[in-house]
């Protein structure tokens, strides 16, 4: 399966879902159609995934289906994120370098910058609104 890659124009990622490894390519040689997006953090993928029109979610290797989860999403006082989300039968929670530590220039960070910058934020604001997860699963159908 082909993702675009948040924030990278012409970059991908490649992987099987429901497996941790993930490749990041390029280009799409093959012109396969991209099935979501995602991001690597912190060495682990986290992306959107559409299968069979329905959306998913995939960290580092584990699928879930995005009805009836709840998230939380919240910068720590030393320059790191917390990406928590939460099912009926699952909590996954991943602590990690907030976006603005891997920037080449000095940034002040505003919380309106999160969902451009950091894909877990993204995540939140798509899952706000029906009809942004309505736009995802069309556009990777």
């Amino acid at each position: 399966m082909i993702l675009e890659k948040f924030n990278h124009i012409n970059e991908n990622i490649l992987c099987d879902l429901g497996e941790v490894g993930y490749q990041e390519i390029k280009a799409n040689s093959h012109n396969e159609k991209l099935r979501g997006i995602g991001a690597i953090i912190d060495n682990m993928l986290i992306a959107f995934a559409v299968v069979d029109e329905k959306l998913q979610l995939v960290i580092d290797g584990e699928v879930f289906d995005t009805e009836n989860l709840s998230f939380e999403y919240a910068h720590n006082a030393n320059s790191t994120t917390t990406f928590s989300v939460t099912g009926s039968e699952m909590k996954k929670s991943i602590t990690y370098p907030s976006w603005w530590c891997h920037s080449p220039i000095p940034v002040v960070a505003f919380e309106a910058d999160d969902d451009e910058e950091d894909f877990c934020a993204y995540i939140i604001l798509m899952m706000q609104s029906s009809k942004r997860i309505e736009q995802i699963c069309k556009k990777y159908s």
